[in-house]
């Protein structure tokens, strides 16, 4: 059974190729710190289901170790907050170019753009290690349930 160790590896593997994958789709000067937010993200995630369902026995997986919940999840945070936070970044750039470039104020709206776009590294970053961590659980003998209960 994957123990803690495994679980942040996996999820920052996972958070890597996810970042390396995304990031041409962000300026070049973005591209690293996207990968970097993706990487992080994704190590601490890949531990969330074990923190919502403890290990506490070998049949603890249940709503939060599902496939469907992953699905779900993995949906919403990307339909609704993913879009959030492009939008939040464009509206950034769009006051930033009224302003007198190198500016306090401008600089303000391109610092606040930057960090909206790592939200969106965050976001893809969670939804790969929290996958991550149900693929290594899905190879064990116990496997995962489908639906929302683990019997």
């Amino acid at each position: 059974m994957p123990n803690k160790k495994t679980h942040l590896a996996a999820g920052a593997i996972a958070g890597l190729v996810t970042g390396l994958a995304t990031m041409t789709l962000f300026e070049e000067k973005d591209r690293f710190a996207h990968v970097l937010a993706c990487t992080l993200s994704a190590s601490g995630s890949a531990l969330l289901p074990d923190l919502i369902e403890p290990a506490l026995n070998p049949r603890h997986r249940s709503t939060a170790h599902s496939l469907a919940a992953a699905a779900g999840i993995g949906a919403l945070a990307r339909a609704r907050h993913h879009a959030h936070c492009l939008d939040q970044a464009a509206q950034c750039e769009r006051r930033a170019a009224t302003l007198a470039k190198d500016s306090d104020a401008w600089r303000n709206e391109m610092l606040n753009a930057r960090l909206w776009r790592l939200a969106v590294a965050a976001i893809l970053g969670s939804m790969a290690g929290y996958a991550s961590h149900l693929v290594l659980d899905g190879m064990t003998p116990m496997g995962l349930p489908l639906l929302l209960s683990g019997t």
